[in-house]
């Protein structure tokens, strides 16, 4: 029932589009290297490949197994993503049955996971994969780790289920933290004589160094994910986003994930992080988290699911509440996937203690518990209505957010792609004009899309203005320079054109290529050729001037030369020679 339920409710997703503008693009829409499903050479990128700044092997391969089985139709990657978390949903509840004993209590529990708005994210986008798979292997981990033999030291099957789900999303290096809490509760390994939860330094300390196969991954994993993020340059650097900052913004987020659990309302595809952080907000998050804490700890004997639910809500949010900033989002309801279960667990039980005390409650309380489950179903079904494409999606980020530079600057993204040019500049300036947040740079995709879009509609001289700007923040972008040159290219200005692009911090032979590039984009044909041969001539070696050059000469009409051209580049770069081959061998 629960995972019937579960699939109806979302099954609004399956008509939604990808979203193109916010890393389904970048997985899967438009990744070339899962474009034909399952081959030799997508294998080898599915083991090596870093996307979206993570390496995830497991959950690229089930992107690359969706390709096989329905192409790139959205509707059967949306399908599976259902699947899976309706399955999660099912899961959930069998093992929380098996460790409690609770029917109803654990099926309630699985049905406020299953329905709570704020996992829609994880489910509606197909990006969002890695939380589904991530989730579903943790899921599996405990059950193997609550049934596992005592004699069982390496922990084979808990370990090797730990593994495949970090394979899916680094989400998990809190598991061997959460293991503690269940066998405090709800596997109650710590009792005392009484059968009452006690935890002794001794019981624990054998608890911890039973699970060392678990901790050693952990290390290991959390290690290969931080460096493989720090050298996509997705983390912040403590010298940029300071450390008070991310205090501030943690204490908030933890906060904020708490209300928008109660009052699953305004709920955005992205939130900006503040650009100020007035005290008064961090000290009364601050106060609420200690309280609760306080309430928790004075109650952790007579009521532990109170203690391990809250408990498993802060440390299943550690590695994503910002301590190390990954991105440049305040918070996100993706991150809430795991973590909620400790607050429906702990809600839950506790309702049904008040309840059980007073048996006239009992009606009372499952007509509440009904009318709860069926608002989370509305308000899920209309927020999987704002995930239909990418211009709904961020239309709706606008309406709920403030100084929301990214969905302004992904609008510009949408509205270009359908050749909106005035909608593009109206979103391209309005990005631009938000003031970076603190120790983050202004983005240069704003500025460069703007420029296109300006080109577009031939405004070039407030085109360059915008660049020159850009340049300011961003003086060794390439492509800066490359958009300059294009609008003075545009304007006739040919000279000047030529100078402001031998700006670019780049080797010579990089210069006159992208002289040549600008020139071959303005047709002027002549003048490519001229700046493509001094590139080859300055660097003989340089395979994308031989291939760029063959680019023109094709659009000339010399079909032999340009053949010769591919060769060349493909003889210098292997890498060339499958993807021209059809180009080097055409008569």
């Amino acid at each position: 029932m629960l995972f019937a339920m579960t699939a109806l409710v979302f099954s609004r997703a399956l008509f939604n589009d990808f979203i193109y503008s916010y890393d389904d693009d970048e997985y899967v829409a438009r990744n070339p290297n899962l474009a034909e499903g399952i081959s030799l050479s997508c294998i080898k990128y599915i083991l090596t490949a870093q996307v979206a700044a993570n390496w995830h092997p497991v959950t690229m391969l089930s992107h690359a197994l969706d390709v096989q089985l329905f192409g790139l139709n959205p509707f059967g990657h949306h399908l599976v993503s259902v699947l899976l978390h309706s399955a999660n949903t099912a899961l959930l509840f069998l093992l929380l049955r098996g460790a409690t004993g609770a029917t109803w209590r654990s099926a309630i529990v699985a049905a406020l996971f299953a329905l709570h708005p704020l996992h829609v994210q994880s489910v509606a986008m197909v990006a969002q994969r890695k939380d589904l798979l991530s989730t579903l292997f943790w899921f599996l981990a405990f059950y193997a780790y609550a049934v596992r033999k005592p004699g069982d030291r390496f922990m084979l099957w808990p370990v090797s289920c730990l593994v495949l789900s970090l394979l899916s999303k680094p989400m998990a290096v809190t598991f061997p933290f959460l293991l503690l809490l269940m066998d405090y509760w709800p596997l109650k390994r710590f009792a005392n004589a009484d059968g009452l939860p006690s935890i002794t330094r001794v019981a624990l300390r054998k608890a911890v160094i039973e699970k060392w196969p678990i901790f050693l991954i952990i290390v290991i994993m959390s290690a290969l994910a931080f460096l493989v993020q720090r050298d996509a340059g997705a983390t912040a650097p403590i010298d940029q986003l300071k450390l008070h900052y991310r205090v501030h913004n943690a204490t908030v987020a933890y906060a904020e994930y708490l209300r928008l659990t109660l009052w699953p309302f305004r709920l955005s595809a992205y939130y900006p992080y503040p650009q100020t952080f007035p005290i008064w907000k961090t000290l009364a998050a601050l106060v609420l988290l200690i309280g609760i804490t306080v309430m928790a700890l004075w109650n952790v004997t007579r009521r532990p699911y109170f203690i391990t639910g809250w408990l498993w809500y802060l440390i299943s949010l550690v590695p994503v509440i910002g301590i190390v900033q990954v991105g440049t989002q305040a918070m996100a309801d993706r991150y809430s996937y795991i973590p909620l279960i400790g607050i429906f667990v702990a809600a839950v039980w506790g309702v049904h203690e008040s309840v059980a005390k007073k048996p006239a409650l009992r009606q009372t309380g499952v007509a509440f518990v009904s009318l709860v489950l069926l608002i989370l179903a509305v308000r899920t079904w209309v927020e999987i209505g704002y995930w239909q494409n990418a211009e709904t999606l961020w239309k709706r980020a606008l309406a709920v957010t403030t100084n929301n530079s990214t969905a302004h600057r992904n609008l510009l993204s949408t509205y270009s792609g359908k050749e909106q040019w005035d909608a593009a500049i109206e979103h391209g300036y309005a990005a631009i004009r938000i003031s970076p947040t603190p120790g983050h740079k202004q983005s240069v995709d704003p500025y460069l899309g703007l420029a296109r879009a300006l080109q577009q509609v031939g405004r070039e001289p407030e085109a360059i203005k915008v660049l020159e700007e850009a340049k300011s923040f961003y003086p060794d972008n390439l492509a800066v320079y490359f958009e300059i040159g294009s609008c003075l290219m545009a304007l006739g200005n040919t000279q000047e054109a030529e100078n402001a692009i031998r700006q670019m911090p780049a080797s010579p032979s990089a210069i006159e290529e992208t002289i040549g590039n600008v020139s071959l984009n303005a047709r002027r044909f002549d003048l490519a050729e001229k700046h493509y041969k001094e590139s080859i001539r300055i660097e003989p070696e340089r395979y994308s001037a031989y291939l760029n050059y063959a680019q023109c000469l094709e659009v000339m009409g010399r079909s032999a030369e340009a053949r010769a051209m591919y060769s060349k580049a493909a003889e210098l770069n292997p890498k060339v020679a499958a993807r021209m081959q059809n180009r080097i061998t055409q008569p």
